[in-house]
């Protein structure tokens, strides 16, 4: 079963808690909010014997950091911004699937008007790329304020 789990840091270190949750929860992929950390201090803890090899597919969104237990050219971005990126992963005998990373912006820090034109672009940018891929099979997770 492909697992995938989610995490915000608050701009908290949490790579050793993350890596001893993705070890537990064994998981395949775990999307990271809010980094305080760089990739190296993840893939050092997750690069593990009881692991195996991860890896951290590149993206435009900093908010959002992706690893993956499998190589991260089976990750690719379809569409991004500052607070979500899009991805579909493709992996032998399964099919594929979309991937949707959301940090939308604090109600602290915007008027309260605009979240819903946040959450409608964000819509439209999740309806292109499943038009385009031919499928919905979308999960979208993340921090929606």
């Amino acid at each position: 079963m492909f697992r995938i789990g989610f995490w915000n840091t608050n701009r908290k270190p949490a790579a050793k808690l993350i890596s001893a949750m993705v070890l537990e929860q064994n998981l395949n992929l775990i999307a990271v909010l809010e980094p305080a950390e760089g990739a190296a201090a993840y893939l050092d803890a997750l690069n593990s014997p009881q692991q195996g090899r991860w890896s951290s597919p590149r993206g435009m969104c900093q908010r959002i950091a992706l690893y993956a237990r499998f190589p991260a050219s089976k990750i690719r971005a379809r569409k991004e911004s500052r607070h979500h990126t899009i991805r579909t992963i493709a992996l032998p005998g399964l099919p594929e699937l979309t991937l949707v990373g959301v940090h939308l912006k604090s109600k602290l820090r915007q008027v309260e008007s605009s979240q819903p034109y946040s959450v409608i672009r964000l819509m439209e940018d999740i309806r292109r790329v499943e038009t385009s891929r031919n499928h919905a099979r979308t999960i979208v997770l993340g921090d929606f304020n």
